[in-house]
C-alpha cells in the first residue's frame, strides 16, 4: 500500500488496526461474560467503529467524549450512551450508568488521573485495559482500595 504524500504512517494504519482492535476488543467483553462496556475515547476513529459494531454485537457501550458536540453528534450517530467527561455531574452520571448497564470491562486510551476516576466509578470486579495515555502521563493513578477491596 503507497501512503499519499501528507499523511502520517500512523493515520495510514489506521483503516487496518483499527478494525481488528474492535473485534478484538468485542471478543473480551464477551469472554468475560461483561453485560456492557466504556470506552475512554468515543468520539476517535476507534471509539466510532466500537459504536458501530458493539450495537451489531448486541453489546451495550457507554462513550465518553470531552465535548458536548460529541454527546449529541454520537447520540445522532446510534450510540447506546454518551457522557461528557467535562460535565459537572459527569462522575455521579458514570456511576449510575455503569451500575444500570453492569459496565464492568472499560478500555481506556487517556490514562493519567482519568484511569482512577473512571476505574472508581465502575462496578466492583470491574476490570479496565488501558491501551493508551493520550493524557501524556505515564502513570496511571489508581485508587488503592479500589484494587485489593473491590476487586478492580
Amino acid at each position: 500500500m503507497k501512503i499519499p504524500p501528507g499523511v502520517e504512517m500512523q493515520q495510514a494504519a489506521c483503516p487496518m488496526v483499527n478494525p481488528g482492535t474492535v473485534v478484538a476488543m468485542s471478543f473480551i467483553v464477551k469472554e468475560t461474560g461483561a453485560q456492557a462496556a466504556i470506552h475512554t475515547v468515543g468520539s476517535s476513529a476507534l471509539g466510532r467503529m466500537m459504536i458501530r459494531y458493539f450495537k451489531k454485537q448486541g453489546i451495550k457501550l457507554i462513550s465518553i467524549v470531552r465535548k458536548q458536540q460529541y454527546v449529541d453528534e454520537l447520540l445522532k450517530d446510534g450510540a447506546d450512551h454518551v457522557l461528557n467527561s467535562s460535565s459537572e455531574t459527569f462522575e455521579k452520571d458514570l456511576k449510575e450508568l455503569a451500575e444500570k448497564e453492569k459496565a464492568t470491562i472499560c478500555f481506556e486510551a487517556v490514562g493519567g488521573e482519568f484511569t482512577g476516576k473512571v476505574l472508581r466509578n465502575m462496578p466492583n470486579g470491574s476490570t479496565s485495559y488501558v491501551y493508551g495515555s493520550m493524557s501524556g502521563s505515564p502513570q496511571i493513578n489508581a485508587d488503592i482500595g479500589d484494587l485489593i477491596f473491590k476487586g478492580k
